[in-house]
């Protein structure tokens, strides 16, 4: 399963606290591991 990340999903990551490119990977992989459903349906 491939995820398309846009502009609204890393503006989501620092919304989360992501102030680095590794936190914002780190949540782009637990996005897509975990929970890739929750950001596209809300």
């Amino acid at each position: 399963m491939k995820l398309t990340f846009t502009k609204e999903t890393i503006n989501e990551a620092i919304k989360n606290g992501c102030k680095t490119i590794s936190e914002l990977n780190d949540f782009i992989l637990g996005v897509g591991l975990y929970s890739p459903l929750k950001l596209l349906m809300k």
